[in-house]
């Protein structure tokens, strides 16, 4: 999901990863199929969880990934997420829509409706009463961004530095290209972009674009792959797999806002340790514990530590 930036990724283990909005370096695993709350802004009436899968749940239960993102802003929601993450065959497209995101392994939820004609390639289109705009594509493989490290790695550095603001009259296509240092064939995907629409394209990874009144979300979903052998972090040989994953860059928050919690926002006030100085790696760099941060659904914005902090506990 996430990991550090490019001169400390090699030092990251386990899944997801994730890099806190003070630089600490995290990993954590939760329940197979579970909601978590990663960030939520009582302030600008905000929240965004995410879906954890494991594809091998018995093998590797806690090696898992993203496979579904919901959106909350001003009472209204959209839901982006694999239809069925266990497996990488799929239906299709949606009868009328065609070609479609990510080869139809999808669903866009909005405000509790299916909307088939979101998994269609769109620019700048209204959502959730007109609260959040989604724009969409395809991408071919050349071109797919999947390595939340380094799309994290560079919007966390936009936060450092305050470029969080949109850049002016920037197009869909300017905007996938950003966000290039995971992309396979950088300069192929540039040609590509620029001679072909991209409304035509087939194939099974999608990149969304969400604004909503404070917060741009980028989300890469699709289906990625792993050769026969790999390691994972403790030692254990992988299968040959391939599986589905997103990847997802939150553009616009403010790291000093007090009113920032969720797995990922409550690190944007760092936890000291025994010695005085912030705890900036491992499970100890956020309060509490993982499930501490579970919801009961896509749309649950109540969590153990919130629950607490609103009774008055510190």
């Amino acid at each position: 999901m996430y990991v550090d930036d490019d001169d400390n990724a090699d030092d990251m283990w386990g899944d997801p990863h994730m890099r806190g909005l003070r630089g600490q370096r995290i990993n954590w695993s939760g329940v197979d199929g579970g909601w978590y709350s990663l960030v939520k802004d009582d302030h600008a009436d905000l929240s965004i969880n995410v879906r954890v899968t494991a594809p091998l749940p018995d093998e590797f239960p806690d090696r898992q990934l993203m496979t579904s993102l919901a959106i909350m802003s001003e009472g209204y929601s959209v839901v982006i997420e694999v239809e069925n993450p266990y497996t990488i065959v799929t239906g299709g497209c949606p009868e009328g829509v065609s070609p479609c995101l990510a080869n139809g392994g999808l669903r866009i939820i909005v405000d509790g409706q299916e909307v088939d004609e979101l998994l269609r390639f769109s620019r700048q289109m209204p959502v959730a009463d007109g609260t959040m705009t989604m724009s969409a594509s395809n991408l071919p493989v050349e071109c797919r961004q999947f390595g939340g490290h380094r799309i994290w790695a560079r919007m966390y550095q936009d936060i450092l530095e305050d470029r969080r603001q949109l850049r002016g009259g920037e197009s869909l296509e300017e905007w996938i290209l950003r966000y290039d240092q995971n992309m396979p064939a950088r300069r192929w995907c540039a040609k590509y972009i620029a001679e072909n629409d991209l409304a035509d394209l087939q194939a099974n990874h999608a990149i969304f674009k969400i604004q909503t009144p404070t917060v741009t979300v980028r989300l890469n979903a699709g289906v990625n792959y792993q050769g026969d052998g790999e390691l994972n972090w403790d030692g254990r040989v992988l299968p040959d797999l391939e599986f589905w994953q997103m990847d997802v860059g939150i553009d616009g928050l403010d790291v000093d806002n007090p009113a920032l919690s969720g797995l990922l926002g409550e690190t944007a006030r760092p936890v000291y340790g025994e010695n005085g100085e912030a705890v900036m790696e491992g499970s100890d760099a956020f309060r509490g514990t993982v499930e501490d941060y579970r919801v009961s659904s896509a749309l649950g914005v109540h969590f153990a530590l919130l629950d607490e902090k609103e009774e008055g506990h510190e």
